[in-house]
């Protein structure tokens, strides 16, 4: 294992093969960029394809797994899409799907691009305020409280990126030089009617915006 500082954050690089959640978001996107530019071996990537949202979240993930192995020089054959169709995009179904995959020995560890909320300040000035039924995952995300990185059983479930919030995440796309590249093709909205581009309106463009200052 190596470990790495991107945005003064110490990500661990574990030997390989890795798994990685990818929802075609701004978090997962750079998550996912980080793993094709510094561990070597396949990398499975899991994406959850929701009734509910327009199924829209594959071909998001997919233009950035793309975009990902052309600014990396990965191999195609080193990377592998994983979808799981669901009604409803919950944490508990993308925790499912690598955890089979987990289990057999597939993967070694499973990296998502989970973040911490703004400050309470910030999310207080936001239109919307976040709700579990809407995918949220309120205690995941709390950040006045620092959470472990590692999860699971086994701790194979790693968000290095936890106990940060969006604001990180522009730093980390300025720092690897990849804002006016992987950015524009990422995606956060969660308009239940839209099926490409942000509303402006929802809690995760909101927070983009808040984050990155752009929503495109």
């Amino acid at each position: 294992m190596n470990s790495i500082t991107v945005a003064n954050v110490n990500i661990d690089i574990h030997d390989g093969p890795l798994g990685i959640s990818v929802s075609g978001g701004a978090d997962s996107a750079i998550m996912l960029y980080i793993l094709m530019k510094y561990a070597p071996g396949p990398i499975h990537v899991y994406t959850c394809v929701s009734k509910v949202k327009n199924r829209t979240a594959p071909y998001t993930a997919l233009d950035v797994i793309g975009k990902c192995i052309d600014m990396t020089g990965r191999k195609d054959n080193e990377i592998f899409h994983h979808s799981s169709f669901v009604e409803k995009s919950y944490i508990d179904n993308m925790y499912v799907l690598c955890r089979n995959d987990l289990d057999k020995n597939i993967i070694n560890y499973v990296y998502t691009g989970l973040t911490a909320w703004p400050p309470l300040e910030v999310r207080d000035s936001f239109n919307i305020r976040p709700h579990r039924k809407e995918g949220a995952y309120v205690e995941d995300r709390e950040p006045e409280i620092e959470k472990p990185v590692y999860a699971g059983i086994d701790n194979k479930f790693y968000a290095p990126f936890r106990n940060v919030n969006k604001s990180v995440i522009c730093e980390a796309y300025k720092e690897l030089n990849v804002l006016e590249e992987l950015f524009p093709i990422t995606r956060s909205c969660e308009s239940f009617i839209l099926t490409e581009g942000h509303c402006g309106q929802c809690w995760w463009c909101e927070e983009r915006q808040w984050g990155f200052g752009r929503l495109e």
